[in-house]
């Protein structure tokens, strides 16, 4: 009988541990104040996933994207990383201090606080991972940019559902002659 009993807890055990996912991104239990003032310490960005524990699309992301390897390595390296949980009561400031109106929204924020990439909704991993490896190639023009400095919006991205579509906001470096 205990034996049956073991059994069947390291089977309901197991069957959990399915649906628990590791985030490879290094996620801090800090303030975005304070992420802003450690990356500015550090010379790195931030990263900011607002999310709420009843949204689907925000499980997806964590199930399908922030648990890659890849993803965390390119991430953990050149951010400092922060989540938002609009069920809690920073979260709900932060959510309104930073216009979060849909879930899960990722920030990329600049040293100086400066929103640099906002995107809004479930993406693939492929998609998600070039995003962040575009935002890096620019890493130390965007750096420095100052909080009030104009970022010019240059891609529409659907993120597989027809009935949602969201803009992109991306460092565009002015041409020669045009800035």
């Amino acid at each position: 009988m205990a034996f049956i009993q073991n059994s069947a807890l390291i089977l309901m055990m197991s069957i959990l541990m399915s649906f628990v996912s590791v985030s490879q991104i290094a996620f801090e239990k800090i303030s975005i104040s304070q992420a802003i003032e450690k990356a500015n310490s550090q010379n790195d960005l931030v990263f900011v996933e607002f999310y709420s524990t009843q949204c689907p699309p925000c499980k997806f992301m964590e199930l399908n994207v922030f648990s890659d390897a890849k993803l965390g390595t390119i991430v953990n390296e050149d951010f400092v990383c922060v989540q938002s949980n609009a069920g809690s009561f920073e979260g709900k400031i932060e959510k309104f201090e930073n216009s979060i109106s849909m879930y899960p929204t990722v920030l990329v924020l600049n040293k100086n606080g400066k929103e640099i990439l906002r995107v809004e909704g479930k993406r693939q991993l492929d998609e998600f991972t070039k995003m962040m490896e575009d935002i890096l190639v620019n890493k130390s023009e965007l750096l420095d940019l100052p909080k009030d400095s104009e970022i010019k919006p240059n891609e529409n991205i659907m993120d597989g559902s027809a009935r949602l579509t969201s803009k992109v906001k991306v460092f565009v470096k002015p041409e020669e002659g045009n800035a």
